[in-house]
């Protein structure tokens, strides 16, 4: 669940459990590695201002980038591997 649709945080890196913290500031710790997600998405600060479908929608635009990189094109492609 997103902490701040439950209103239990007011952005994303107030909320503890979160690696928002990490992310933004760039810097790995003992549970978070920020490079993965930070390759993908280097704009972290932008990214979490986005409405839910926005970030619906960057996301499914990665999936498919991935999958295209992969020689693939549908995730049946991708179950069946």
């Amino acid at each position: 669940m997103n902490p701040v649709a439950a209103k239990m945080a007011q952005r994303p890196e107030e909320y503890p459990c979160s690696s928002a913290q990490a992310h933004l500031k760039g810097k790995e710790d003992e549970l978070v590695k920020v490079t993965p997600l930070l390759q993908l998405i280097p704009d972290r600060a932008g990214f979490l201002q986005l409405s839910s479908q926005e970030e619906a929608d960057m996301i499914h635009r990665l999936y498919m980038r991935e999958l295209h990189s992969q020689g693939l094109s549908t995730a049946a492609e991708v179950l069946a591997c």
